[in-house]
């Protein structure tokens, strides 16, 4: 079991990072993308899987350790483009690793919110899930609405 999370763990944080290098545009795009994947993953293949990253003090040293690292991998993609997006003057936060603190949490229970509900319910709830945290960066959803 312990080598199905790791493997489930890389392969999220593989395919979030395959997401940023594939996708050009503006942080406020690429930010959209990255949290609009990262819900539609957690909602569609791992509901369950998101306890790790909220509760891994419960796990023995060893593996507490793995999930340590992998929650950092997993970070460094958003802060990033979150740094990214205030350097550029996109994005208005508080504080940078608040924002991603409440954007890491609130990823985490969006498979309670969306995982149960029938097509295309479920899509919008995804939809509406990323437009409010992208929010937690000062972006409202008609400024990244597509034209």
């Amino acid at each position: 079991m312990a080598r199905n999370r790791r493997k489930w763990g890389r392969d999220w944080t593989a395919r979030l990072a395959a997401l940023l290098e594939r996708t050009a545009g503006t942080p406020t795009e690429r930010l959209r993308a990255l949290i609009h994947e990262h819900v539609s993953i957690a909602v569609r293949e791992y509901p369950a899987a998101l306890r790790v990253f909220l509760v891994p003090r419960e796990w023995p040293p060893a593996q507490y350790e793995r999930i340590k690292a992998l929650r950092q991998e997993h970070d460094r993609l958003f802060r990033t483009l979150v740094e990214e997006g205030v350097a550029a003057g996109e994005f208005t936060v508080t504080s940078v690793t608040t924002v991603l603190q409440c954007m890491h949490a609130s990823m985490s229970q969006a498979p309670l919110w969306c995982a149960e509900l029938p097509e295309p319910a479920r899509r919008r709830a995804v939809d509406e899930v990323t437009d409010t945290l992208l929010m937690l960066v000062g972006i409202t959803p008609a400024a990244c609405a597509p034209e």
